[in-house]
């Protein structure tokens, strides 16, 4: 399974910061690690460690450990056989499988958030299913500040089913998502048609005629944006 550069990054600086804690504990607080050393100790010593018990314990912890990622990969392949074909509620324990044994991996928020999205969308006024959905791309965009696909998708969300949510964000608010989600990936097809769409959603036409122009010229070949130009060449009159 591929993880994301910016998962490892936040690995890196976690540790580094432990790292310096304990620096400074071991620095600057001599006496105190003396007797923490020996209280642990005390209790360490005593235990027979080699007995077969503590090394199926052990043993058993550490391959829970190394195989959550594949677990987490199997439940999502899974949930996506489950749910092309056609059975939508028994593929939602195996999203949440993944999310869970993977936290910090946000495709896995993203998805099941796309579940729930797609629960909003087939069915009307359903205030759960869009509440679920926003906490999915709220979450999996805090776990990783680098992916911006939660951010895209809580963008789409709060412009098309504002009645359905508590807060839902404001227009300023929901631009600045996009403009975000396009600062980190410029070229993303996705975020470029849905920023578009928006705009001209929210009055902004000449902005959004622009922008897709813009757009054009980076993709002549992306059909996705060639239609979306007729379509609202065809509205704009």
């Amino acid at each position: 399974m591929k993880c994301p550069m910016g998962a490892h990054l936040l690995h890196l600086m976690f540790l580094f910061g432990a790292y310096l804690g304990t620096t400074n504990q071991i620095l600057f607080k001599e006496n105190d690690n003396v007797l923490l050393i020996n209280r642990v100790k005390s209790v360490l010593v005593p235990i027979n460690w080699n007995t077969k018990f503590w090394r199926i314990f052990i043993s058993s912890i550490l391959i829970l450990m190394l195989s959550q990622p594949y677990i987490a990969e199997l439940a999502f392949k899974q949930a996506e056989k489950i749910f092309v074909e056609g059975e939508f509620g028994k593929a939602l324990p195996f999203y949440e499988l993944a999310r869970r044994f993977a936290p910090y991996n946000p495709h896995y928020f993203v998805k099941e958030g796309t579940y729930w999205r797609w629960i909003v969308l087939h069915k009307k006024n359903d205030e759960k299913a869009a509440f679920k959905a926003n906490k999915l791309f709220l979450d999996g965009a805090k776990s990783n500040p680098f992916d911006v696909k939660n951010v895209l998708s809580r963008a789409i969300l709060h412009r098309d089913y504002p009645h359905l949510l508590i807060n839902p964000a404001n227009e300023e608010t929901i631009l600045g998502w996009f403009d975000h989600v396009l600062f980190w990936q410029p070229r993303l097809v996705t975020g470029q048609f849905e920023y578009v769409s928006t705009l001209y959603r929210f009055g902004h036409i000449k902005r959004a005629m622009s922008k897709l122009d813009e757009y054009i010229i980076l993709n002549p070949k992306e059909n996705v944006l060639l239609d979306l130009k007729k379509r609202l060449s065809l509205e704009s009159y």
